[in-house]
């Protein structure tokens, strides 16, 4: 058997309450739109655009049916948006999944990276500001590529 330490344990549980807040900021009415002014200067654009060839390949088999292909600029968001439709169905909460459970990946991820060079206190605080970092949040709600991009990149430092 395997047995924990105090110390760990207690990383593991604090890690899961910002986990569970992340979780709940990403989740709570997925299909609201992203707001209209933000503060932080972002510019949200079509999300029908970027998932495009993924529903053409969930509805109709094909995925590509016209000249409009942003498969081949983000062709590993178009896959995990396709499994999204092709598991779940077509629609805007299937849409916004995939950069959802990134996002959340990628909170974990710097977490256990911080926290390996640096400690759990500032793996945990790390872990804190990413999960409720307003514009990545919001990133994370649009089926838009740029927050799975940072999962991706956080991914790969880890």
């Amino acid at each position: 058997m395997i047995r924990f330490r105090a110390a760990d344990q207690r990383f593991a549980a604090a890690l899961l309450c910002i986990l569970a807040v992340a979780a709940l900021l990403r989740g709570l009415f997925p299909a609201a739109d992203p707001p209209t002014n933000p503060t932080s200067g972002i510019v949200w654009h079509d999300e029908g655009a970027w998932v495009h060839n993924a529903r053409n390949k969930a509805l109709f088999g094909a995925w590509s049916l016209d000249a409009w292909n942003p498969m081949y600029i983000a062709p590993v968001f178009t896959g995990l948006e396709y499994l999204s439709f092709r598991t779940f169905g077509v629609g805007v909460r299937q849409a916004r999944l995939a950069p959802e459970v990134l996002g959340l990946l990628s909170v974990l991820l710097l977490a256990l990276g911080v926290r390996r060079i640096a400690g759990s206190g500032a793996g945990l605080i790390a872990a804190a500001l990413l999960a409720t970092n307003y514009p990545y949040v919001m990133w994370n709600r649009a089926a838009l590529m740029e927050g799975p991009m940072i999962a991706f990149l956080v991914a790969s430092w880890y």
